[in-house]
C-alpha cells in the first residue's frame, strides 16, 4: 500500500481572508484597466463593480456560530475590507473612500437583501417573481454613463449669496488684496477636498491670468498630489469679474471639470450689497443621483468659504 500524507484542511477562517485579499487584487486592477478606457467614471465603476464583489462574497461568506445573521455580518464586513484593500492598491485619495463608501454599501445591502428574500423564501418564490430580477436592474444601472444615450446631463452651475453691509469699495479693495489660506476655516465636505496653497494673481483686467496652487495628501498626510487650476479673466466691470478656466492639473479634475467662475456684487434697494459666486462645471461621474448633490455640496461649501474669508473680510 502506498503511504499517503495527509495535508491539513485550511480553515474556512483562512480562506476567507485569502478571498478577500485576492478580491482586493483583481478589484485593483480590474479599476485600474478601467482607468484605462472611458468606462472609469461610469456606473460601472461606482455600481457595477460593488455588485460583482458583492455577490461573490455573499456566495461565499462563512456562516460563523449563529448561522445566517452572521454570514450577511460577514459579508459585509468582507465587502468593505475588500473595498479598502483595492483602494489602498491603486492609492486612491480618502476622499474618493468617502465618496465612494455610501453607493457602496448600499449595493452590498441590496445584494444581501436580495439573497435573505430568495432564501427565506426558495419554495414561494417563483422564477417570475420580480426579486429575481434584481441583478437585471443592477445591471442596467451600471451602464450609466457608457453611452451619451445613458447619462443625464452634465452641465452645471451652482451660485452662493451673501448679504453685506460692506459699501463697494471696501468689497473691490478687499477682492484687490492677497487672499487669505485658512484651511480651518473651510466648512461642509471642502475640507476634504484639495486645498489651495498659493494663489498667483496678475490683475483684475480682461486677459490676465491666475493661477491657484492646489496640494492634497490623499492619505491624511502623504501620498501627496499637486497641481494647479489656471483661470483667465474674460469681463471686468464695476459690478461683475469673471473667468474661465483653461488648464486644471489639481486633483479636483478627478471629480469635475471646472469651466467657469463669476463674482457679481449688486446694491440692494435697502443699503446693502449682495455678493455672489457663481460656478459652472461639468460633472465627470455618474450615477447622477449621487454624485450631483455632492458635488454640489461641496462647491456650495467652497464658494461660502471663499465669499466670507476673502470678500467680506473686514481686517
Amino acid at each position: 500500500a502506498k503511504n499517503t500524507v495527509a495535508h491539513p484542511k485550511q480553515h474556512p477562517q483562512t480562506r476567507w481572508w485569502l478571498l478577500l485579499l485576492g478580491l482586493s487584487l483583481v478589484g485593483g486592477l480590474m479599476v485600474r484597466g478601467l482607468n484605462l478606457t472611458n468606462l472609469n467614471t461610469t456606473a460601472v465603476v461606482y455600481w457595477g463593480l460593488p455588485w460583482l464583489v458583492a455577490v461573490i462574497i455573499t456566495l461565499t461568506a462563512p456562516p460563523g456560530a449563529d448561522g445566517q445573521p452572521r454570514a450577511k455580518i460577514s459579508a459585509l464586513r468582507g465587502s468593505i475590507i475588500a473595498m479598502l484593500g483595492s483602494s489602498f492598491l491603486i492609492g486612491e485619495g480618502f476622499i474618493c473612500v468617502l465618496m465612494f463608501l455610501p453607493i457602496y454599501v448600499l449595493v452590498v445591502a441590496l445584494v444581501l437583501a436580495t439573497n435573505a428574500a430568495v432564501e427565506r423564501r426558495a419554495r414561494a418564490l417563483s422564477k417570475r417573481h420580480p426579486i429575481h430580477l434584481t441583478p437585471l436592474l443592477l445591471a442596467l444601472l451600471a451602464l450609466e454613463g457608457t453611452h451619451p444615450n445613458l447619462s443625464f446631463d452634465r452641465e452645471g452651475s451652482v451660485t452662493v449669496q451673501e448679504i453685506t453691509a460692506l459699501d463697494r469699495q471696501k468689497l473691490w479693495a478687499n477682492l484687490h488684496k492677497p487672499m487669505t489660506l485658512n484651511r480651518t476655516a473651510s466648512s461642509g465636505l471642502s475640507k476634504l477636498f484639495p486645498q489651495p496653497i498659493q494663489i498667483d494673481i496678475d490683475s483684475f483686467e480682461p486677459g490676465a491670468v491666475h493661477t491657484v496652487h492646489y496640494r492634497y495628501a490623499r492619505w491624511l498626510w502623504t501620498n501627496v498630489h499637486e497641481g494647479t487650476l489656471t483661470l483667465r479673466v474674460e469681463e471686468a466691470t464695476n459690478n461683475t469679474i469673471s473667468a474661465r478656466v483653461i488648464d486644471n492639473t489639481s486633483y479636483l479634475a478627478n471629480y469635475l471639470d471646472l469651466k467657469r467662475l463669476s463674482l457679481t456684487i449688486t446694491d440692494q434697494p435697502e443699503g446693502t450689497r449682495e455678493v455672489a459666486i457663481r460656478i459652472d462645471y461639468r460633472r465627470t461621474l455618474d450615477p447622477a443621483w449621487y454624485f450631483s448633490p455632492l458635488i454640489e455640496l461641496a462647491l456650495e461649501g467652497s464658494g461660502a468659504h471663499l465669499i466670507n474669508t476673502h470678500v467680506l473680510r473686514e481686517g
